[in-house]
């Protein structure tokens, strides 16, 4: 409960607190442990960009493959689950043909009511939300966003409450909570931009910063997409759900504080000392 919680962050005994979870109740720890270190994972918005060139072993489909199941494993309930995808005007109408076809295919297996029965489904990728109250929150966010002028492009059924089929909406502005908040559910946003320029703005734009996947055969691209674009880490030419135990993991702005990553949570959690002889 956020009652023990609190007493744990403030007991004196306890001397480092590592907290995973929503930003509102991270920062609110984080002024609540005074001089204690803290590492907090928040969660994010994460983006993915599609660049004017892209690498020549791949193709359209093949990254549209990648994206959508970014987007939807374990229903979108990743903390860098692919929420906005960035597309170059040169290719997003043939993009989005075949995220909507990849995405379609990742949902073929969705296609009973019975929850027992989908648990054991080797193939299945885009499983239940974890709460009824959440899958409430998301189809509201959806709701609310079709009522601004956002553009329902991937609207596919669902035989089960607990279960939404992915959706991917265009048109949408930052006012809009599935393009501005944490989603967390199967739910992403796709939009065009003619300059990488204002790519790497929509990017920024986000109180997150967790991650980004950036696909681009270009060099000079990928150095100012590591200067410029404010998140913990930039995926080059692969979706921003990509995570592996050496790598210091964790995010900027409202996305965290401190990283993860077996070497760097051994940092996080040591206090130097130094002797002089």
């Amino acid at each position: 409960s956020n009652e023990h919680a609190e007493r744990i962050v403030k007991d004196k005994r306890v001397s480092k607190i590592s907290f995973t979870g929503s930003d509102k109740v991270g920062w609110k720890l984080k002024g609540l442990c005074g001089k204690k270190r803290i590492t907090l994972e928040l969660g994010g918005n994460a983006a993915v960009i599609i660049d004017e060139v892209i690498p020549k072993n791949l193709n359209l489909a093949s990254i549209a493959q990648a994206v959508a199941k970014s987007a939807f494993l374990y229903a979108g309930q990743i903390c860098i689950s692919t929420q906005r995808v960035l597309v170059h005007k040169k290719h997003y109408k043939n993009f989005t043909s075949e995220l909507i076809k990849a995405s379609k295919e990742l949902y073929l297996y969705n296609n009973s009511s019975n929850l027992e029965e989908l648990s054991h489904c080797q193939e299945l990728i885009i499983g239940p939300i974890i709460s009824l109250d959440d899958a409430k929150r998301i189809m509201s966010w959806c709701e609310e966003a079709t009522t601004m002028g956002a553009k329902e492009i991937l609207n596919l059924k669902s035989q089960h409450k607990h279960i939404i089929a992915p959706k991917i909406f265009t048109e949408t502005t930052s006012e809009m909570k599935i393009a501005s908040d944490e989603v967390f559910g199967p739910i992403c946003t796709l939009e065009t931009f003619e300059d990488i320029n204002q790519a790497f703005e929509s990017v920024n734009r986000s109180r997150y910063g967790l991650q980004t996947g950036f696909y681009s055969d270009s060099l000079e691209h990928m150095k100012r997409a590591f200067r410029d674009l404010e998140v913990g880490a930039v995926i080059m030419n692969g979706p921003p759900a990509f995570r592996v135990d050496t790598m210091p993991y964790g995010g900027i702005k409202d996305s965290g504080f401190g990283r993860e990553g077996v070497k760097y949570a051994i940092e996080e959690m040591t206090e130097t000392k130094l002797l002089v002889y």
